[in-house]
């Protein structure tokens, strides 16, 4: 016989394959969201004021679900303590202090620096004087200043993620 055949069975070549664009795409995917994640890092490392409001944003977040549940839950010392706690943690991430340090005077302080709007500011003070009532006064607070002292933490916390002011 002058032509033996075939000695193996005829197949496609690979870059005809179904897993050949799979095995070109992946790695560019992988680069490419090394890249991005590695960008941000650096801008957190590198802009002390995004840095603070992302921080802040992220921890808004958890709290505000924490403060729903405590004000759910009808513990009024337990929920201004978390506010306050909160209230500080959050605007020492924006404004760069330490948390300790930051009374309705510093926010007040702050924040009329950088907005105009007063209803914000007014219920920012009503948020830390409310705090210092539950926490430290003879009167104690019921259910609907709870609800009005979260509505007023969400309102205030809303407005500065919405804009990032700094």
């Amino acid at each position: 016989k002058a032509c033996l055949g075939k000695l193996y069975p005829e197949k496609a070549s690979f870059c005809e394959s179904v897993i050949f664009p799979v095995f070109v795409i992946l790695p560019i995917f992988l680069i490419s969201s090394a890249g991005m994640i590695k960008k941000r890092v650096v801008h957190l490392q590198t802009d002390p004021e995004y840095a603070g409001w992302y921080y802040a944003l992220k921890m808004s977040r958890k709290s505000l679900m924490n403060a729903k549940a405590l004000a759910e839950s009808g513990d009024v010392k337990e929920f201004y303590g978390h506010i306050f706690k909160t209230m500080q943690q959050y605007f020492g991430r924006r404004f760069s202090l330490p948390p300790e340090s930051i009374t309705e005077t510093v926010v007040d302080m702050e924040l009329a620096k950088m907005i105009n709007e007063q209803e914000i500011l007014s219920d920012a003070k009503d948020i830390f004087f409310d705090c210092h009532l539950a926490r430290y006064g003879s009167v104690s607070l019921g259910q609907d200043d709870v609800k009005s002292t979260f509505e007023k933490f969400k309102k205030v916390i809303g407005y500065l993620n919405e804009r990032r002011i700094l």
